[in-house]
């Protein structure tokens, strides 16, 4: 073997090394995710009205346990729990109303469509508009 060769054979082994624990963590958060989102295949939509949630993680994505009530149209509403995962950006509090997909022969089982949930800053961005725009109009 080449000095060439040896090198090339170092430098593989040292990439395939740290491919290794990048791939290890993408594997497992595709399974947390998967654990904590069920897959529903011919859901309805419907709606999360956040009754109970734990503290939002400083930073990331963490679990917590959701207690609510879930409303879908032309049916009665259901006292939902369920764990989440979310991030810090997206964390519902109390009262919050999260659009779900829910199976209709299980309504306890639903899956919360983050990509309809607006981000924390966007929330107070809304919020501090509806503001302003009532009390403009209590002005008027």
């Amino acid at each position: 073997m080449t000095a060439t060769t040896v090198v090339l054979l170092i430098v593989g082994v040292i990439l395939l090394l740290m491919a290794i624990p990048v791939l290890t963590v993408v594997l497992i958060r595709t399974m947390v995710r998967r654990r904590f989102a069920p897959q529903i295949h011919h859901g309805v939509a419907g709606e999360v009205t956040v009754t109970g949630i734990g503290i939002p993680p400083r930073h990331g994505t963490n679990t917590s346990e959701l207690v609510g009530l879930l409303t879908i149209p032309g049916q009665e509403p259901v006292v939902v729990q369920q764990r989440i995962m979310a991030s810090k950006d997206t964390w519902p509090a109390v009262g919050d109303r999260l659009p779900v997909v829910v199976d209709p022969v299980n309504p306890q089982r639903f899956r919360v469509r983050w990509e309809l949930v607006p981000s924390a800053t966007d929330a107070a961005r809304l919020a501090a508009q509806r503001l302003a725009a009532n009390q403009r109009g209590d002005q008027a």
